[in-house]
């Protein structure tokens, strides 16, 4: 199969799964082109992929105009894409220029499938659907669906629209696929493949000295969806009755000066450090040395961070939002907490801190869950299924 991928950083070290996914593809033959809008790349992970063994690996850089002398330019260097900009449905100049340059890319790449791997991403593409020649699918992950269509005036409107065009969309668990029928997405174009990661290399785990100081780790960029506030609350009360735990909380945002200052009133500036953003070797690091993960957030397509932290063997306090109830079962190989429920956070936070073997048994249940139900070549060979049946739909 061609299979086109449409993303807007790639490869980047927050989206890694696409970069497996990518890779994952190529190995099994076939041929995969990334369309991508930005140049601010992870340059050290896209000179990794272009040193792999991967021939039918194509990068299209989407050039797009950034102020009016750029889309002037443009429209000069490539007249057909003035005209083409005129006939374009969209509804400002700029967006018809948006939407031609768009299409002069596409238009050079013949593929099969398109598969925008963000919804939210996907509405900019909309006035161009008409024009792509393979299926379309799009991907349902989390903030688009769970955020934007509640705080974000049109965007139901946009996601209906989007829902009613493509040939099939990617949910990442079963609750993505109920909150997205509520937008009227058509249970028919409907498949649910969860997220995967390659269980082997997350395989070695340091093993733990015995000692009296519990490591909590959680990992995460710094917003509101994390629920960092609800853990913080949740964590003070547990090393009010337990004063040998430290949490370490690895990522960046937009939340990180309003945590900072949570830390330091809360009292907690001896039990909690943020360590800022991370490269992927440091958050290996960190997963090795950890003894519990934490999952405070309000929502969450599926975390893939859970998945790794379970292939670590890690037990993992998480609370029960949207799709992380679907990985977790609870006391087996993982702790739930209800959702915002910050007394069950500490309680499932206190009891795993106390009981060594307890925590060496769920972790050992989440390392086999991992492997049996959300390792990479599963998640391959569920898209390579639905992009056949796309192509090649069945007449019973």
């Amino acid at each position: 199969m061609k299979i086109g991928i449409i993303v807007d950083k790639f490869p980047s070290v927050s989206e890694t799964f696409i970069l497996n996914k990518v890779e994952g593809l190529c190995r099994r033959g076939h041929a995969v082109t990334v369309f991508r809008n930005s140049r601010h790349n992870d340059l050290k992970l896209q000179q990794e992929l272009l040193s792999a063994d991967l021939p039918n690996l194509t990068l299209v850089d989407m050039i797009l105009p950034e102020n009016f002398l750029q889309a002037t330019r443009q429209l000069l260097l490539h007249p057909s894409v003035a005209v083409s900009a005129m006939r374009s449905p969209a509804y400002s100049i700029q967006k018809k220029i948006l939407s031609a340059i768009r299409d002069k890319y596409f238009a050079a790449h013949d593929c099969d499938i398109f598969h925008f791997e963000f919804s939210g991403l996907a509405t900019h593409y909309l006035p161009l659907f008409k024009n792509l020649k393979g299926k379309i699918v799009v991907s349902c992950r989390g903030s688009a669906e769970k955020v934007k269509a509640i705080t974000q005036a049109g965007r139901k409107e946009e996601l209906q629209q989007l829902f009613a065009k493509v040939d099939g969309i990617h949910c990442v668990s079963q609750d993505m696929s109920e909150t997205i029928q509520a937008y009227g997405a058509p249970v028919k174009k409907i498949f649910v493949n969860r997220p995967a990661i390659i269980s082997s290399f997350f395989k070695n785990r340091e093993p733990q000295v015995q000692e009296k100081l519990i490591r909590i780790l959680s990992i995460g960029r710094m917003t509101f969806q994390k629920g960092y506030l609800l853990g913080m609350i949740a964590f003070k009360k547990a090393v009010e009755q337990n004063a040998h735990l430290h949490w370490t909380i690895a990522g960046d945002g937009p939340m990180m000066e309003e945590l900072k200052f949570y830390v330091h009133d809360l009292q907690l500036t001896e039990k909690v450090t943020l360590v800022g953003s991370v490269t992927k070797p440091t958050v290996f690091k960190l997963l090795q040395q950890s003894d519990i993960f934490f999952l405070p957030s309000v929502y969450e397509g599926i975390a893939n961070v859970v998945l790794e932290a379970m292939a670590m063997q890690l037990s993992v306090v998480s609370s029960d939002c949207s799709g992380m109830k679907e990985v977790i079962t609870h006391n087996v190989d993982g702790m739930l907490a209800s959702n915002y429920n910050i007394d069950e956070m500490a309680m499932h936070l206190l009891d795993l801190a106390a009981n060594s073997a307890k925590r060496k048994s769920i972790g050992f249940a989440a390392r086999e869950r991992i492997e049996n139900a959300f390792d990479l070549q599963r998640q391959l060979d569920v898209f390579e299924y639905q992009y056949q049946q796309l192509l090649s739909p069945t007449t019973a």
